[in-house]
């Protein structure tokens, strides 16, 4: 009978620890997908924007959407634009639609892109603070 009793208390004592040691998972959001604006840029001789198409959509799997996030963290967003002018243009700031952030931007804006130059732009956004359902507008401004 006290091994009886004994082995339910370890029982007992084992399903608590694993209640005990076992971490909730942490509540997440949803990034359902990204687009990209390049603003206040011109063309080039051929009537080309300066950085190519001036709008890119970023939406499902191939893309890494949908994308969960933790609310508050940040996250790296990355493009690869291309001066497709015979002139270099400063990209001078990059924003985005609420309720998300820009933590900072690596190059660091504003940043000069010479002619025929294409170049990595990472953009380190801060997530939501709470959870949610968004797709994220990143707006690259660009000064003559």
């Amino acid at each position: 009978m006290i091994a009886t009793i004994a082995a339910i208390a370890i029982a007992l004592v084992g399903f608590e620890a694993v209640l005990l040691i076992g971490a909730a998972p942490k509540p997440t959001g949803t990034i359902t997908g990204a687009q990209v604006r390049f603003v206040d840029e011109g063309s080039t001789s051929v009537g080309l924007p300066w950085f190519g198409t001036q709008v890119m959509n970023y939406t499902g799997p191939a893309d890494g959407y949908p994308y969960a996030y933790a609310p508050g963290s940040t996250f790296n967003f990355s493009i690869q634009p291309a001066n497709h002018d015979n002139a270099s243009h400063t990209l001078s700031s990059v924003l985005v639609n609420s309720p998300f952030t820009v933590v900072r931007c690596s190059p660091t804006l504003p940043y000069e892109v010479d002619a025929g130059e294409d170049f990595l732009l990472i953009v380190t956004v801060g997530a939501p603070p709470s959870m949610g359902t968004y797709a994220l507008n990143l707006t690259v401004v660009v000064a003559e």
